[in-house]
């Protein structure tokens, strides 16, 4: 009767533990999900498929990909992960039961180790599923090879390797607390294969990720070395070798305090190391807010806490534009600067994103379309993303390209969750006056500009002036270029201007916003109860300190 009530006491603390993470993942962290799946495309080709198997790992990295795919919707997103993590714990358990002899209860305390280190390890957004499938599949193999021949290893080590890479590493240390050191022959073994591999194979590719892994990080190790993902690995096997310490002691109760005061340690350094940096993962929800467009939860949590840089400024402005508030509340929320509204161009993967959303409602399409682009391309680890293909799209047939916009849709219908979405839009290629009848990509096509010509960036005021002269009904454009010129502090052309809002802007009444910037023009900025002052004194100061 005791062993059962203790099977039903470790089935309910397993499945406490998978409610936590997914809690943690679906309620907690959606962001950091819809973060992870824009950043690549899985196809279900055989292309794909074959250009994984072809590197080391590449098995664990086809596998990981799948899954992440699934992140597109949040709640499926959040069960993978927790499958992945429960599944991970419950061979770590096994397997410190099995090298320990210790009792369950300690094992299970001990076990908690690997869920708490994979939620501190997924604080880092560019780590990628592939390294915890890579975890699971060397924990799961490390049990049931345990009790087999060294020399069966021979054949074992090498299929490891090229399934799930570098993390075979585990399976030897682990194998080590069977044999010892007579075991450091397959260390060696294991040495002289990478080697062969890199040199055969990966003569291209840098020695120290082919070293450490090549589908783990999405940026290139020589660029960037995170420390804590090739610590952890080592942290599990000590924590399987530490078992059989606790096991001498003779109490259970002690057994007990000693594994859950471990897995207290490790979630108390975890904890410390703040892997979910408040300032980075608001800015991961803004983009993910913006993303669906939900522009009033955007204005809710900017109104609680607010990140001063350009990225969070685009983020509320945007949000502002599309309720009807920018007028209004501008100067109420953080403003970086003259990049408060659009940002320049930016070589990387992230900070871009709501400048080119910004664009694209404008009507730039020119714009939207190169920062989108840029966007994809900065993808270091060679992905597309599902996402920026979609906007891609979207742009070429706005600007009536449908051969272009065709080599995007295609390769969006050989993916699962942008499919749909992919089929509906290729019935307009050819078609250009269907274009018209879809709402958004009508209303860009309206507003954008009717030649195409080249800008430079510190005028881009001026190219919103005209985006406006262009089309008087694009009251985005209005707002934009008066806000513009208040960022810059070109007061007497913004006094000059404001003539358009009253005219074109449909206002009952002129907004609070450009009434509060009238009094600190003319109070030369002495007004304290204007926020346009505010952000003018602090723009002075910030160039009196340069």
């Amino acid at each position: 009767m005791t062993g059962k009530i203790q099977k039903y006491t470790l089935g309910i603390g397993f499945l406490l533990v998978f409610a936590a993470i997914f809690l943690f993942w679906a309620v907690g962290f959606p962001h950091a999900l819809s973060y992870q799946e824009q950043y690549q495309l899985f196809l279900f080709t055989g292309d794909y498929f074959m250009e994984r198997l072809s590197m080391p790992g590449g098995v664990a990295a086809f596998i990981g990909e799948f899954l992440t795919q699934f992140y597109y919707i949040e709640y499926l997103g959040a069960f993978f992960l927790s499958l992945i993590a429960i599944s991970s714990q419950f061979f770590l358990f096994l397997l410190i039961k099995d090298y320990g002899k210790t009792d369950s209860l300690s094992a299970f305390f001990l076990s908690l180790v690997f869920p708490i280190i994979m939620i501190g390890l997924m604080g880092d957004e560019n780590l990628l599923l592939s390294y915890f499938v890579s975890l699971l599949a060397i924990l799961k193999s490390s049990y049931f090879f345990r009790n087999l021949i060294v020399f069966a290893d021979i054949l074992i080590i090498p299929i490891l390797y090229w399934c799930f890479g570098p993390m075979v590493w585990l399976y030897i240390i682990l194998k080590m607390g069977n044999y010892g050191w007579k075991y450091a022959s397959m260390a060696i073994y294991t040495i002289i294969l990478q080697w062969l591999v890199y040199m055969v194979l990966l003569p291209q590719t840098p020695w120290i990720e082919a070293a450490l892994g090549i589908y783990y990080y999405r940026i290139p190790l020589p660029l960037l070395l995170p420390v804590f993902p090739y610590v952890a690995p080592f942290i599990i096997a000590l924590t399987v070798y530490v078992s059989k310490g606790i096991a001498l002691f003779q109490s259970s109760i002690v057994k007990g305090c000693i594994s859950f005061l471990i897995a207290l340690s490790v979630g108390f350094l975890v904890y410390n190391s703040n892997p979910y940096d408040k300032e980075k993962y608001e800015l991961i929800r803004q983009d993910y807010l913006v993303r669906f467009e939900k522009w009033d939860e955007i204005i809710q949590r900017a109104e609680k806490f607010q990140v001063q840089s350009p990225f969070f400024s685009n983020c509320i402005n945007l949000a502002l534009s599309q309720t009807g508030q920018l007028a209004e509340k501008q100067f109420s929320f953080y403003q970086s600067g003259e990049d408060a509204l659009l940002m320049p161009s930016v070589q990387e993967l992230f900070s871009n994103i709501p400048t080119s959303e910004a664009f694209y409602r404008l009507g730039m399409i020119n714009s939207a379309l190169r920062y989108t682009f840029d966007l994809q391309e900065s993808i270091l680890n060679g992905q597309k993303s599902g996402r920026f293909c979609k906007r891609l799209a979207e742009c070429y047939l706005i600007k009536g390209n449908h051969k272009v916009a065709k080599k995007y849709i295609d390769l969006l219908k050989k993916s699962l969750f942008y499919k749909k979405w992919a089929n509906t839009a290729d019935k307009y290629i050819g078609k250009d006056n269907m274009v018209m009848v879809n709402p958004s990509w009508n209303t860009a096509r309206k507003f954008q500009f009717k030649e195409d010509f080249l800008y430079h960036y510190p005028e881009i005021d001026k190219m919103l002036g005209q985006l406006f002269v262009n089309n008087t009904d694009n009251k985005m454009a209005l707002e934009y270029f008066l806000g513009e010129l208040l960022l810059k502090g070109n007061v007497n052309e913004f006094v000059h201007y404001l003539s358009w809002a009253q005219q074109y802007g449909g206002y009952k009444e002129m907004p609070a916003g450009y009434q509060d910037a009238m009094r600190a023009i003319q109070s030369k900025g002495q007004d304290l109860t204007s926020a346009y002052a505010k952000y003018i004194n602090a723009k002075l100061r910030q160039n009196e300190n340069e």
